[in-house]
């Protein structure tokens, strides 16, 4: 194949004269030819004893020309360990040659070896690789030691480490077991030393590498509670890929449960939340089942209990009120419980349960554990609330500020609900409609806890690129404006009709060292920030 320029391309990966003897000569002879489509001059190197019938050529396109490499003969036993480099002047490019070879006296012992490999552990505790030791001198061989050295030298152990000799054209396989503490890369060194004219202290350099392919389950049990007959009930558990490698972890479980999603694949250190659904029969029964997990390379498995009762007995209905207001009213809504089966269970005390609402349409006017989601969902959650069972009884009633929302309803959510004795409580969600709604170009929204920001800088200061956070939260038209400290534009982003969390990439490679402002304009906000770059 044509190179677009100049190269050098020889005949020959590289030259061994193998052995020679004492002042013995040698000589090869490399091809060079120019696949590229422009003609160069080529310059040879090279290093170390060897020499060249030429320092450099100029070859047209297709052109070849013929490299003497000699060798001259030494007086005493060496090691040949030299290259050449073919450079071609023209494109910069270069090619390299190694040359090696072994000076001996013929009647003398000469060692040399084939280093084994190790197979990759995963599964296994350790591994083993053969290490062939040959004798291709004259006089007998003889290996006085074999040990192992080197960094790693304790994950690796000699199946024996006695000396032995070989005979002219013998050889012997040296056994070498690894063992790791840990996982990783390992690397030792064999190290034999023996009679030899060249080498007489071998050193083979080993390396071999240990993976895991373990996991861990979050939950190991889970206590389902009292579930009523014919009805069914969520089930969620964690798997984490504790291990090294990749790997796929598939469920097995009997036909009361269903998952959509019944095996996947994780990185390492990589969780997946399963989730399911049990579903009760018609009859009472304790719930006394499994599902088993099972990673796909060791086929190693453990087990999650799933426990609890399929009853008849009492049920309730959790309920979230609904509800209406203008933008900056103060409204309460309710959460009741309904005694569905009006038969007495004096054992419910207290429930625990999750309400989730819009945030940008509704903000609590109270004190709770409180998160909110990229979505602007916010959810609530509340722990041991104590009930007095009644019809239509009154648990909480909740006081919240309206806001000018990005929708004009929110659907209140009830989750999560827990009592002190299982019961089984379904619930009802309640629905809070918005009554006014303002206009910039289509519909405004606004959060009812302030107005669109500037969130985050990060880094700041800052040697490479910045990740500016902006939170819109009105339709209007938004631009997001950056200025050097002389009042000069160094970039914008704009955006319109959109709302929600924006992150932006700032490159700064072509940013010079100084005080940056981030000017943010929307409808109703004007923010400025600062960042430094220091590079």
């Amino acid at each position: 194949m044509k190179i677009n320029g100049a190269y050098g391309l020889p005949d020959k990966s590289d030259i061994d004269y193998g052995i020679l003897d004492l002042d013995e000569p040698a000589t090869e002879i490399i091809k060079i030819k120019n696949t590229g489509n422009y003609a160069s001059q080529f310059r040879f190197n090279k290093t170390g004893v060897i020499s060249l019938d030429m320092d450099s050529v100029y070859l047209s396109p297709s052109q070849s020309v013929d490299l003497t490499v000699s060798f001259n003969g030494s007086g005493q036993a060496a090691v040949i360990d030299d290259k050449i480099t073919i450079f071609d002047s023209l494109c910069k490019t270069s090619a390299i040659i190694p040359v090696k070879g072994i000076v001996s006296k013929r009647d003398k012992p000469l060692i040399t070896a084939s280093s084994g490999e190790f197979d990759e552990i995963v599964c296994n505790t350790e591994t083993a690789s053969e290490f062939s030791i040959n004798n291709i001198g004259k006089e007998i061989l003889v290996v006085s030691s074999v040990e192992i050295k080197g960094i790693d030298k304790n994950d690796f152990e000699l199946a024996t480490s006695d000396g032995f000799s070989l005979n002219q054209g013998d050889s012997k396989s040296i056994t070498v077991n690894f063992k790791p503490s840990g996982t990783g890369v390992k690397n030792a060194e064999l190290v034999i030393n023996s009679n030899s004219e060249i080498n007489s202290e071998l050193i083979i350099n080993i390396t071999a590498n240990s993976e895991n392919a373990g996991f861990i389950l979050v939950e190991k049990s889970i206590n389902l509670g009292n579930i009523l007959t014919g009805t069914s009930e969520n089930i969620k558990f964690k798997v984490t890929n504790t291990g090294t490698v990749a790997n796929k972890f598939a469920l097995s479980y009997s036909g009361s449960f269903e998952f959509n999603v019944p095996e996947m694949q994780l990185n390492s250190n990589q969780s997946y939340e399963f989730e399911g659904i049990y579903y009760a029969g018609q009859n009472p029964v304790d719930i006394l089942e499994s599902i088993t997990v099972t990673d796909s390379i060791c086929q190693q498995s453990a087990s999650v209990e799933i426990t609890g009762k399929v009853t008849t007995g009492v049920s309730y209905t959790l309920k979230a009120g609904s509800g209406e207001g203008n933008a900056g009213d103060r409204i309460n809504i309710p959460v009741r419980i309904n005694n569905l089966t009006n038969t007495d269970n004096p054992g419910l005390t207290s429930i625990n349960f999750d309400l989730s609402f819009n945030s940008t349409l509704l903000a609590p006017d109270f004190e709770v554990k409180s998160e909110i989601s990229e979505d602007n969902k916010r959810t609530l959650t509340f722990e041991n609330v104590p009930v007095n069972v009644q019809e239509n009884d009154l648990v909480l009633n909740l006081p919240f500020i309206v806001g000018l929302g990005n929708k004009q309803t929110s659907e209140l959510i009830i989750s999560n609900v827990k009592s002190n004795n299982n019961s089984m409580i379904y619930t009802e969600n309640g629905l809070f409609t918005f009554l006014g709604i303002c206009t910039q170009g289509g519909v405004r929204l606004v959060n009812p806890n302030g107005a669109a920001e500037l969130m985050q800088i990060n880094p700041n200061p800052a040697d490479k690129d910045i990740i500016l956070s902006v939170n819109l939260i009105e339709k209007g038209f938004t631009r997001v404006v950056i200025y050097n400290s002389e009042g000069l534009k160094c970039d914008s982003y704009e955006f319109n009709g959109e709302i929600g969390l924006k992150n932006i990439n700032l490159k700064v490679s072509d940013y010079t060292d100084g005080l940056y402002f981030v000017h943010l304009h929307t409808p109703t906000v004007s923010e400025v920030q600062k960042f430094i770059i220091v590079k």
